[in-house]
């Protein structure tokens, strides 16, 4: 966890990550994305554990228009 918290720390992330103990992963499989229950998912993990959100193209992504 320590290398992953430096890593984010090296590019871009929010000073929330150095406080970061736990690394949750969702991976979308398949070639129909369930938006929803993404979002769902997300906003649960920031609401409950404060979570720091990232993907492929950084920190500052939004599940508000996904491609």
């Amino acid at each position: 966890m320590k290398r992953q918290v430096e890593w984010g720390l090296r590019n871009g992330g929010p000073y929330a990550v150095a406080t970061s103990d736990t690394l949750i992963e969702l991976t979308l499989s398949g070639y129909i994305t369930d938006w929803t229950t993404v979002r769902s998912i997300c906003q649960t993990a920031t609401r409950l554990w404060n979570a720091v959100l990232y993907d492929e193209t950084g920190f500052a992504f939004s599940l508000d228009d996904p491609a």
